[in-house]
């Protein structure tokens, strides 16, 4: 339904509607962007945790306490 209204603002403007190769390029593209961010966001996330892990490790060693009760 949003593609729709879009498309009809779209021409209410005057704008032609791209073609079907066109809208395949556009997809693709923005595909490939929204792969490269999650692929980087999770590299980075990676890293500091990689980075981080001795400290984290103690963090949750202190929560935790010595071990389970019971």
């Amino acid at each position: 339904m949003t593609g729709a209204a879009g498309a009809g603002a779209w021409t209410a403007l005057g704008r032609p509607l791209p073609g079907r190769r066109q809208a395949a390029t556009a997809l693709r593209a923005a595909g490939l962007g929204l792969l490269t961010l999650l692929g980087g966001g999770a590299v980075t996330a990676a890293v500091s945790l990689a980075w981080h892990a001795g400290r984290a490790q103690a963090s949750f060693t202190g929560l935790a306490g010595s071990g389970p009760v019971g």
